[in-house]
């Protein structure tokens, strides 16, 4: 463990297993970069990202997302269960 005017690195044996900086967090995993947060936002290596810029699911579903509100101006988001509702009620 290293603290000077940088900010505190703890080292993982020979790699740097995490790094708190004015810049941000970096959490390390076998000398990779697996979790940084920063001012721009949550970045997971090969994974998903929430930043200043929206949200990159990387090509994973979202999950449990809770019913939106269906209305005019609405700009909540529709989960599976009530486009499957909607397409059932224009089929009867």
């Amino acid at each position: 463990t290293k603290m000077d005017t940088n900010g505190v690195t703890i080292k993982d044996g020979a790699n740097e297993a995490t790094k708190l900086t004015k810049d941000g967090l970096q959490i390390n995993d076998g000398g990779n970069k697996a979790v940084t947060v920063n001012k721009d936002g949550l970045t997971i290596e090969n994974g998903p990202k929430v930043t200043k810029d929206g949200i990159d699911a990387a090509g994973k579903k979202v999950t449990n997302v809770a019913d939106g509100n269906v209305a005019k101006g609405s700009k909540d988001a529709v989960n599976g269960g009530q486009l499957h509702t909607a397409i059932e009620d224009i089929k009867s």
